[in-house]
């Protein structure tokens, strides 16, 4: 076959294949947009799992829902957060401080960000519970389980602590507000740190938390080592917070 036949052939070829799509397109929208057709396709893909009983993993909170792109900021990040920086991160509904626990001077630029008093104490955010575990007093299974069943996400429970976190986060008190967030940044930064971290709103003492990463460059950039890219999340409030054994609300 000619050079020139070839190239008429794939000319050929290609012309085809716009005209079918084109012929088949008006067929194909009235099947996939027809509400039968797609309860039937579900059945199609869900029917084998039921047929074997073989059901999918469920997603878990270690799983990476960051971008690649967005999942390396983090990770560079977290390598200010371990050298004793300060950051500023978005979490569900506001922005957020953070920084190590258990280094004394980070925690105590953010008290003087926030004009607020060490008695009061910190929360601390986690990657997962298996995160928090090891600087908790024993818990019940059943503590656990009402501890862990609405995370990730804007709950944050006052648990009995172990005695391992510094006064200057508990505020020399026997608990400690923990919580794993719902905001995949927030958690990719603990990941990536290995370890728990401060968080507390992005505001000074008084005002209104932050929502808006604009806000937080303008109004404390200066004092930060870093602003995480990202934003909150769309309808989300502030975390609630109760205490896990008598569930007494202390923040609506």
């Amino acid at each position: 076959m000619t050079r020139n036949m070839k190239r008429r052939r794939t000319c050929t070829d290609v012309f085809y294949c716009f005209a079918s799509f084109h012929v088949l397109r008006p067929l194909l929208f009235r099947v996939f947009s027809n509400p039968t057709s797609v309860i039937v396709s579900r059945l199609l893909i869900q029917y084998p799992f039921r047929l074997f009983d073989v059901k999918p993993d469920p997603p878990t909170v270690t799983d990476a829902l960051l971008p690649a792109a967005l999942d390396f900021s983090a990770r560079q990040l977290a390598r200010r957060l371990l050298a004793g920086g300060v950051l500023a991160y978005p979490t569900e509904g506001v922005w957020g401080l953070g920084c190590d626990p258990w280094n004394a001077d980070a925690v105590g630029r953010i008290l003087a960000i926030k004009e607020r008093s060490v008695e009061k104490g910190l929360i601390i955010i986690a990657n997962d519970y298996e995160q928090l575990a090891p600087f908790l007093a024993p818990l019940s299974s059943d503590l656990i389980y009402r501890l862990t069943e609405r995370w990730p996400g804007p709950f944050t429970w006052v648990v009995e602590h172990n005695g391992s976190l510094p006064d200057w986060v508990t505020g020399n008190r026997p608990t400690i507000a923990v919580r794993v967030p719902g905001h995949p940044m927030a958690r990719a930064l603990c990941r990536h740190a290995g370890m728990p971290l401060v968080s507390t709103s992005a505001n000074r003492g008084g005002k209104p938390a932050m929502t808006d990463r604009l806000q937080v460059r303008l109004k404390l950039g200066a004092e930060l080592d870093g602003i995480a890219p990202g934003k909150t999340l769309a309808g989300a409030q502030p975390s609630q917070i109760r205490d896990l054994l008598t569930e007494q609300l202390y923040r609506a």
